[in-house]
């Protein structure tokens, strides 16, 4: 295989993974990167139609991926309320599927037991957390599921760090954030969290 049938492979398959992807900035940086790249292509073999096409794509790419970096969102969050529990239950519901791929040991039952709040970007609910408010100085969390155009982890953040301390709990008596991980993936986000593994357990725990 010579060096141009090469690189336009190469670029036909970055395009072809950007089409895989569900989180919208990250589908239109790589959509930009395959156009690009296959606008190259179409040069090196002297195709003018393949060049036209695929800058026109990587400007389409470039009008839609500025106003997701230049704007900023809102963040809202609503908590615990009989409104958000019967939302829970539907919410679940749409997304088990891909919620027992990071909490394979959910069970629905739970959620009657648990405090609830979901973090909204721009009005669109995108991260459900279930936390336990028990004695002790832990506040456990049992699932902070994010939805798939959302996981650059923008909405845990906001958690963590401002709706926690506007949610009805007592932080003066907490110290730590617990987390039960049963998969690799949950492991990794929770590292980049901030959490810290306590031992050799699959417990994470993160300072309030």
């Amino acid at each position: 295989m010579d060096f141009i049938t090469t690189f336009g492979t190469f670029a036909s398959v970055i395009v072809a993974i950007s089409l895989t992807i569900k989180r919208v900035k990250l589908f239109r940086y790589l959509n930009f990167m395959g156009a690009m790249l296959f606008a190259g292509y179409g040069y090196l073999i002297g195709s003018l139609p393949i060049v036209i096409v695929n800058l026109f794509i990587a400007v389409v790419d470039i009008y839609f991926y500025l106003p997701l970096i230049l704007n900023r969102e809102k963040f809202e969050f609503i908590a615990n309320s009989s409104e958000t529990k019967y939302y829970s239950e539907l919410f679940i519901k749409h997304y088990k599927k891909d919620i027992l791929k990071f909490f394979p040991n959910f069970q629905e039952e739970t959620l009657r037991e648990m405090n609830s709040a979901y973090i909204l970007r721009d009005m669109v609910p995108v991260l459900l957390m279930l936390y336990k408010n028990s004695e002790g100085e832990d506040i456990e969390i049992l699932m902070d599921y994010a939805t798939p155009q959302f996981r650059d982890h923008k909405s845990s953040s906001y958690f963590f760090e401002y709706a926690v301390h506007h949610l009805d709990i007592d932080l003066s008596k907490k110290k730590f954030f617990k987390v039960h991980s049963a998969v690799p993936k949950h492991d990794r986000y929770l590292k980049k969290m901030g959490f810290k593994r306590i031992g050799e357990t699959k417990t994470f725990q993160k300072a309030i």
